[in-house]
């Protein structure tokens, strides 16, 4: 896999996909956000899925609020690029309808949306995270296929479906990931956060800027989820943060294997690298 393109730092629009939905979409918008306000940059976030607008709801009461904001109607897209005009922030994260890919697609199309991110200085990224169905590859390959070297692409493994037999082999076997490693595409995983941790989030609706707000317990199960996950998202970092664009750790063909070292050292290795 080819190192990342970006040669300078360029802000980012972060356009996070999952097919039909129940992937664990929401749950990396949640991760994602929290690790870009955790170093330090101006992210205004937004939730799409008006019909399931979890990663609103989760950050209601939150210092962090994310905004209700459907892409797929012109007035309101029309609010998302005056905020990105005016506002001009790092990153501008949306988590996504499921199932409204087309859509999207219109959307981008009638905007234009990749001369205008380019005219104010942007990237756009998509990422998509995966099971082991063929609807996320699918959803993938068609904005690939329309998206092209516009933008920069993520695939995320959620290893919750790790555990099913024979784990993404139809990911890995598939002619979109061919094409997903020659556009230089990042691939990460995310690690499992327990159910009844996850359950207890849902129920009161908390962010991970929240941690207090759960039994100790819970704390001590998210709070081991980040750091498991703090190495992944940083190898993702060239298209998803306008801070380490360009300057943090290319992506490179071995990217994908980092996954399989220690926790530890791969932290170390991180840290040593900043």
């Amino acid at each position: 896999m080819a190192s990342a393109k970006s040669s300078k730092p360029t802000n980012r629009i972060v356009l996070i996909l999952g097919g039909k939905g129940g992937t664990g979409k929401t749950l990396f918008c949640l991760l994602t956000y929290y690790f870009l306000i955790k170093d330090g940059l101006n992210v205004i976030a937004y939730d799409s899925d008006v019909e399931n607008p979890e990663f609103h709801e989760y950050h209601a009461s939150s210092t962090h609020p994310v905004q209700l904001l459907n892409f797929m109607e012109v007035s309101e897209a029309k609010t998302f690029f005056t905020d990105l005009a005016t506002k001009t922030p790092d990153v501008a994260l949306f988590d996504m309808p499921g199932a409204h890919g087309q859509d999207m697609r219109s959307q981008i199309k009638k905007f234009g949306l990749f001369k205008i991110a380019e005219k104010l200085g942007y990237r756009v990224t998509i990422v998509t995270v995966l099971n082991n169905d063929y609807n996320t590859i699918n959803s993938l390959e068609l904005m690939m296929g329309f998206c092209q070297e516009e933008a920069d692409y993520v695939a995320v493994k959620n290893q919750l479906w790790a555990q099913e037999e024979s784990p993404f082999k139809r990911w890995n076997e598939s002619p979109t990931r061919t094409r997903f490693v020659e556009l230089n595409g990042i691939e990460i995983e995310m690690p499992v956060l327990d159910r009844s941790t996850c359950s207890e989030l849902h129920e009161g609706a908390y962010s991970f800027f929240q941690l207090d707000q759960l039994s100790f317990g819970d704390q001590i199960l998210v709070e081991s989820f980040l750091e498991m996950s703090a190495p992944q998202v940083e190898l993702a970092s060239p298209y998803i943060s306008s801070k380490r664009n360009g300057k943090g750790k290319k992506a490179t063909a071995t990217t994908v294997t980092t996954a399989s070292k220690p926790l530890v050292a791969a932290v170390e290795e991180i840290g040593e690298q900043q």
